[in-house]
């Protein structure tokens, strides 16, 4: 039998394990303060506190795992860079909005890319027929 009290105890205690992490974030004020005194602990702790927040929000717009988990460290060092100058009151709302804009940038880049490389297919296409019906008008004098 698969189900017992040794196959369900590593999963408690992970679960667990990662409550007891949560329950010692610190709040909003104490982590914008950690950015204002330049300690590499904010970065830390914006992590354990908000990352699967800013990771969903990336992965909901990239579809992409590899590529939410680059956003959302974008967006930690790009609050760390604005935060000094600006101070949020709300610092979930504005990781989120810097996620999302992150993301959104990335999301247009791709889609750009994407639609060059049909662009160029087209030409491509179109730059054949142009060469065909060429031939083929002054066949005469290639024969």
């Amino acid at each position: 039998m698969l189900i017992g009290k040794s196959f369900l105890k590593p999963c408690n205690q992970f679960i667990f394990s990662d409550i007891s992490e949560r329950r010692k974030t610190l709040d909003d004020s104490q982590i914008i303060q950690l950015y204002f005194e330049r300690s590499e602990d904010a970065i830390e702790k914006t992590k354990i506190k908000y990352g699967n927040f800013c990771f969903r929000i990336a992965d909901n717009i990239l579809k992409s795992k590899e590529d939410a988990e680059e956003c959302k460290n974008d967006a930690y060092l790009r609050a760390r860079s604005s935060i000094p100058p600006q101070k949020p009151s709300v610092l979930k709302s504005y990781l989120g909005k810097i996620v999302r804009n992150l993301a959104l940038q990335r999301y247009e880049y791709y889609s750009a890319k994407k639609r060059n490389a049909e662009l160029e297919n087209l030409h491509e296409v179109n730059g054949l027929n142009i060469f065909a019906s060429c031939i083929l008008e002054n066949a005469d004098l290639f024969c």
